[in-house]
């Protein structure tokens, strides 16, 4: 289950052994950065959803975006320094923890752009992150996902391993489901029919995936990257 796991992950990760978290013979199946993106995006969708958010159309705030940008800041930060000192200490927790930080906020951008491409299937509402409050579930989330990386259990490792494929595979669909409706005509876009939609956009992330998988093995070992 790791390996399908680490293959799904392929090809949109470096997957450097150096930069990937390990207990013993069993590594995550993606790079500590990229993990921390998928399980902060699994969070903020699990949250949005819970909330009765996902249908919501409402822009963020000013000063979600505010939040964001000072997020991406940190993401950017942590890029830079470790090219410039690979020596710090901590490198692989911070990478998690950022990318973390920068997964919870690509949900709350991404489902008020999805819904207003279709507003016959949305809802006014509040924003995902319409107050600070709101910020208490996704990253309340956010750590019972990472935080069981501190047992040493490698099923337990596994199953976060997983629960990162599916965040990334959420995030795909987002995108997905967003071109899906942004090239579909009006009368198929109500609410009853929005299902074989989010349906057709999650096959299709595990179809890309696959893809992006092949690719790499065709064009053989990558560059080292970020």
């Amino acid at each position: 289950m790791s390996e399908l796991a680490s293959h799904l992950c392929s090809g949109i990760c470096h997957q450097l052994p150096e930069r990937t978290l390990h207990l013993g013979e069993v590594a995550l199946p993606a790079c500590a950065r990229c993990t921390g993106v998928h399980l902060g995006a699994l969070a903020m969708l699990l949250a949005v959803w819970l909330r009765g958010r996902i249908r919501s159309s409402v822009i963020w705030p000013t000063w979600v975006m505010g939040l964001f940008l000072v997020i991406w800041g940190l993401m950017g930060l942590d890029v830079v320094s470790a090219g410039l000192w690979p020596d710090l200490p901590w490198t692989n927790a911070r990478r998690l923890v950022t990318g973390l930080l920068t997964g919870l906020t690509l949900p709350a951008l991404l489902v008020p752009v999805m819904n207003l491409v279709s507003p016959s299937s949305t809802e006014e509402g509040l924003s995902p992150l319409q107050t600070p409050r709101d910020l208490a579930a996704p990253v309340g989330l956010a750590l019972l996902l990472v935080a069981p990386l501190a047992l040493p259990i490698p099923l337990i490792w596994i199953a976060v391993g997983w629960a990162a494929v599916t965040g990334l595979a959420g995030l795909m669909t987002l995108i997905n489901l967003t071109l899906i409706r942004a090239l579909s005509a009006p009368r198929l876009l109500s609410r009853r029919r929005e299902w074989p939609h989010w349906l057709l956009a999650a096959g299709l992330a595990v179809v890309e995936l696959e893809i992006a998988s092949w690719l790499r093995v065709m064009m053989g070992p990558r560059v080292p990257g970020l």
